[in-house]
């Protein structure tokens, strides 16, 4: 009897559980959405709209380039805005992201890949591919971990 109590009680369960994973607003739709916001300000040449939109304001986000590893929302800021904003006349290029896949590894975390192409005025582009750690915070996904090269 006991057993059949406990097969029942944990089909109920897996069932609540896969009914409220299936209620849950897509990982892949909100982190597309975040990633539109942040091709739509970096376009813009909004440097600290782009930093709001897509990354955690915390001491642990991390960006990883090709050469090293920067620590810290600031310190990531004053990254970009070194290379890519040094004047307000910047041209910051005109960004755009495709997300190719997403896999969530949690309700709260979530992995992306993608690749992302600028191109600028002058004529240049630079493209590549990104691996991303996002994090739900409220009900925005934003990036902890930013992978590009």
């Amino acid at each position: 009897m006991k057993t059949v109590l406990f097969a029942l009680l944990a089909t109920v369960a897996f069932t609540a559980t896969t009914q409220a994973a299936a209620e849950t607003p897509s990982a892949r739709a909100a982190i597309q959405q975040t990633l539109d916001a942040t091709a739509k300000y970096w376009s813009a040449g909004d440097m600290d709209a782009f930093m709001r939109a897509s990354y955690e304001h915390t001491s642990t986000v991390r960006y990883i380039g090709s050469k090293d590893v920067v620590v810290g929302y600031d310190a990531i800021a004053a990254m970009y805005t070194s290379h890519y904003k040094p004047n307000a006349n910047a041209d910051m290029g005109h960004l755009t992201l495709q997300l190719i896949d997403v896999q969530q590894l949690s309700p709260d975390y979530a992995m992306a890949i993608g690749r992302y192409n600028v191109t600028w005025k002058n004529g240049k582009s630079a493209s590549g591919m990104t691996t991303l750690l996002f994090h739900r915070t409220g009900s925005q996904w934003l990036i902890a971990l930013d992978h590009s090269s």
